[in-house]
């Protein structure tokens, strides 16, 4: 992770017209979000690594849901993700009873947020896409 300055962070606005924005430039809003806290992501180069433009929020007003609701950006930042493909089956047998359970899920070390390894490289794309967010949201350069 490789934090980015920006003119966001601490800025509030109305959720649904940073939604708005940041949409039309590509922004999403990543899958770990709750009616508090979220994030918008940019995927900017994806393969065995996806790397992103991650920007937080968090609900001061509302909720994401609420067409009221009201958001403030925390600091922009690089993120890269490695996710193993294809399902893994392990089988968990309790040592006190007779169940079973079946996990479906990757190790924890196979799906595994990889640090800064190669973000280096993102560092001048990922402040240019930054600045584009700021002109979405903040209306001016």
């Amino acid at each position: 992770m490789i934090e980015i300055p920006s003119r966001l962070i601490n800025t509030i606005t109305n959720y649904v017209y940073a939604h708005h924005q940041l949409g039309s430039h590509g922004f999403i809003v990543g899958g770990n979000w709750d009616y508090k806290h979220g994030y918008f992501d940019y995927l900017m180069d994806s393969g065995n690594k996806s790397n992103y433009i991650r920007i937080p929020f968090t609900t001061i007003k509302g909720s994401i849901e609420d067409k009221n609701g009201v958001i403030r950006f925390g600091t922009p930042y690089l993120l890269s993700y490695e996710a193993k493909t294809g399902a893994q089956f392990y089988m968990n047998h309790h040592p006190y009873s007779d169940k079973c359970e079946v996990d479906n899920y990757s190790n924890p070390s196979d799906n595994m947020y990889t640090g800064d390894s190669g973000l280096e490289r993102y560092l001048d794309l990922g402040r240019a896409i930054v600045n584009e967010a700021e002109i979405a949201v903040l209306g001016y350069e």
